[in-house]
């Protein structure tokens, strides 16, 4: 999606805070973040709060705050989304599409083990994080131990993109494509990662089974 400055200041400039409430709200409740990752949004707008746009006028401390905001209200409807409708959508009607109950088992088996670091993790990582809060609602990963690492994920990043944008704001292209490179990156190493821990462990297992 090609956006620029010239495009998005107008739109910040009139809806400023709320902008950015409902970007990151939306972007993993609603997966807009597949259309238009929130990076591209907290970027310029920490370059916005910078002074690099002189008619736009947004206090940082209160990005932060708002960004964290959006992010974990956004991923709290995405996870009951899934915990929910996704989960009753799946038994009712994931037999058409070879969706079996030992699916959502294994799902479920995944977020016990793995959901606390693979939603912490998923948050720097721009597909991994849109799906990541249905998923781990699906999977009934227990809703205090979502919450804790989603929001430490949310303050992190928000942290991290926001001040990228507030010192590096005029080069964010660069920063956001780098972050793309190395998101793909990391999801590639996350998922073999996963893919080989679940084999190791079932061939332990077979393997005692078998004594």
């Amino acid at each position: 999606m090609d956006i620029s400055l010239e495009n998005i200041v107008p739109v910040v400039e009139k809806w400023g805070y709320w902008l950015v409430l409902l970007m990151t709200f939306l972007e993993n409740s609603a997966f807009v973040g597949l259309v238009m990752p929130g990076e591209v949004t907290l970027i310029i707008a920490g370059f916005i709060a910078s002074g690099g746009v002189p008619e736009v006028s947004l206090s940082l401390p209160w990005l932060y705050v708002v960004a964290v905001t959006g992010a974990i209200t956004g991923d709290i409807v995405g996870y009951w989304l899934g915990r929910h409708g996704g989960y009753r959508f799946l038994i009712r009607f994931g037999r058409y599409f070879r969706f079996r109950q030992e699916h959502l088992e294994k799902t479920q088996w995944y977020f016990r083990e793995y959901g606390g670091r693979t939603v912490f993790i998923g948050r720097f990582i721009s597909v991994v994080k849109v799906f990541a809060p249905m998923s781990a609602g699906v999977g009934k990963m227990p809703f205090g131990r979502f919450l804790l690492y989603d929001g430490l994920g949310a303050i992190a990043v928000s942290l991290l993109l926001l001040t990228a944008g507030y010192f590096f704001g005029e080069s964010w292209v660069a920063i956001n494509d780098w972050l793309g490179l190395g998101g793909g990156i990391a999801f590639v190493v996350i998922a073999a990662a996963a893919v080989g821990l679940m084999v190791l462990r079932r061939r332990r297992r077979r393997h005692r089974a078998g004594r």
